[in-house]
């Protein structure tokens, strides 16, 4: 894990403070929800207390925009739970966090490629704007450029690992140089985390061809257990590590303050 000495790109720190905060809520929830036998009636009466303190002219928007949990999802929701077994609970965390972790990992590198190319757009020069294009849009050229920018780095993080790693290196000049076994564990990442985003986690065809394991079968369904979690965020911080030491090297200016 990250030591506090450690030196940080601006992103890389947002990054893990968003992993970090998100950990700290669900594992207070979770032990909320193992110690208080009448945890849903409990945030219940939260957030009954937090409405309450609202005038009644108040629009119920202004209520949603500032309470953690809506007064009217809040009911259906929790009550839709009702005494939701540990296990059940469980799935439902781990669920979440792996579509959670994956769109900080995937966000990080975004914006570290997105500082890049606006830094020095020469990288892709091969990637032209159109006249036509500007004059239709209405917009200015500034935007239709970081649109464009955006639109080529969304393609490049759904690029195969080995192509998108070997472009860092060789096109951008970043060291991160990833061996054989951490390419197949952010493919089996990715590609669980699509299971999950997708669908319950029942294995595809299309998860099969890209994840290569003896033990797996189509049509069963993937236990997201908290080992397996630990194991992608020990991979993906150490290959983010790795990343943002040479991201800050050619980048000294990103240093968080």
């Amino acid at each position: 894990m990250i030591s506090i000495n450690e030196t940080k790109s601006k992103f890389y720190t947002i990054f893990y403070e968003n992993i970090s905060t998100y950990t700290i809520m669900q594992s207070y929830i979770e032990l909320l929800f193992y110690q208080e036998p009448n945890f849903t009636e409990k945030i219940l009466d939260l957030i009954n207390e937090s409405i309450s303190k609202y005038p009644k002219t108040t629009k119920i928007k202004d209520i949603m925009d500032d309470v953690y949990l809506p007064s009217l999802f809040g009911r259906i929701t929790l009550r839709g739970f009702g005494k939701i077994s540990h296990e059940n609970f469980q799935n439902y965390n781990n669920r979440n966090f792996i579509q959670f972790f994956y769109t900080e990992f995937e966000y990080y590198l975004f914006k570290c490629l997105k500082y890049i190319y606006m830094k020095k757009p020469e990288i892709l020069s091969d990637k032209q704007v159109k006249i036509k294009l500007i004059l239709e849009s209405g917009l200015n050229l500034d935007t239709i450029i970081q649109a464009k920018i955006d639109l080529v780095i969304e393609q490049q993080l759904h690029e195969n690992f080995s192509k998108f790693f070997d472009y860092i290196h060789k096109q951008l000049g970043l060291e991160c140089n990833l061996n054989n076994d951490e390419i197949k564990g952010l493919i089996e990442f990715r590609q669980l985390r699509n299971l999950y985003a997708h669908g319950d986690g029942t294995i595809t065809q299309m998860y099969l061809d890209k994840v290569s394991k003896s033990n797996l079968k189509l049509g069963k369904k993937v236990n997201l257990t908290r080992n397996t979690l630990n194991r992608f965020i020990i991979l993906v911080i150490s290959v983010l590590n790795n990343f943002d030491k040479s991201f800050i090297n050619k980048y000294p200016e990103i240093i968080q303050d």
